[in-house]
């Protein structure tokens, strides 16, 4: 009956060390995973320590159209509307008969 035990796999992965090799492989994810988690924590009290050195943004997602006014606020450069390009409401006017038309 031994015979039998010691051919199949398990035995084999059991007797050549295969579960001592699982178990470092295991550990070694393991601790990458934690050492990526620490890396994370440690990025967003970096962020919070250098905040007071870079500039404050009033809208981060500011679009074109805003990075524009304000341009033109500090400038006397005309905006990106009155040099001749479409508007925005244009462009997704455009982008939706374009799908309407490709999606039939």
């Amino acid at each position: 009956m031994t015979v039998l035990l010691a051919d199949t796999g398990y035995q084999r992965v059991v007797a050549g060390e295969g579960f001592v090799i699982a178990m470092t492989g295991m550990l070694v994810v393991f601790a990458s995973l934690i050492l990526i988690s620490v890396a994370i924590s440690l990025l967003a009290k970096l962020f919070n320590a250098i905040s007071d050195y870079l500039p404050d943004l009033e809208n981060h997602t500011a679009g074109a159209s805003n990075l524009a006014a304000s341009a033109q606020s500090k400038s006397p450069q005309p905006t990106a509307a009155a040099a001749g390009a479409p508007s925005e409401r244009l462009v997704a006017a455009i982008g939706f008969a374009l799908h309407a038309r490709n999606s039939q």
